[in-house]
């Protein structure tokens, strides 16, 4: 029986972060883009207390997180769902290798924040942008909006919704900052 020579094992695919692609409409609402430092500020988080967002960045990165709880079932549960994906995706897997989660309600808690935070079983900050003043430095379209700051607070990814893809590409960015790739 003739040998066949075996190969190289297929190898991994780089980590890269994935490239930001968006409609001229999109790309338009966003005030900061790739590249750009983030804002910062200093907000209220669910008790009330004033917290420095720059104190909350992860030493190898950040996904700062802006979001808003609505006003109906639909969009509660949306919310709900988007801090439970952050827990699980981000801070259980990389919270231990210096990523970090921030998250922003943008718009009045109408008291059921801490509700929604708790059911979404989030371990992470949780801050309060009730004038939408903070995030409106970062663009002008409605919540959510997701971005991935690198150690120091540059944005290295972002999207302007949440959807599977947008979670699917997260998870690469993420473990790419991590591996210390862009």
């Amino acid at each position: 029986m003739p040998q066949v020579p075996v190969g190289e094992p297929a190898s991994k695919p780089e980590l890269k972060i994935p490239s930001v692609v968006m409609a001229e409409v999109d790309r338009a609402q966003c005030k900061l883009f790739v590249g750009d430092g983030a804002a910062l500020a200093v907000l209220p988080n669910l008790d009330s207390q004033e917290t420095d967002v720059k104190q909350l960045l992860g030493s190898k990165g950040t996904v700062l997180v802006f979001f808003s709880a609505g006003d109906s079932q639909r969009e509660r549960l949306l919310a709900s769902n988007l801090l439970a994906d952050l827990q699980e995706d981000v801070v259980k897997v990389s919270g231990s290798s210096g990523i970090s989660v921030v998250a922003i309600h943008v718009g009045d808690d109408k008291g059921q924040l801490a509700g929604l935070v708790k059911d979404a079983q989030a371990e992470f900050p949780v801050l309060i942008d009730r004038d939408g003043k903070y995030y409106s430095q970062f663009a002008s379209h409605v919540p959510p909006a997701l971005y991935l700051l690198d150690s120091s607070g540059k944005i290295v990814w972002l999207d302007i919704e949440y959807s599977r893809a947008t979670r699917e590409n997260l998870k690469q960015a993420v473990a790419a900052l991590v591996a210390g790739q862009s």
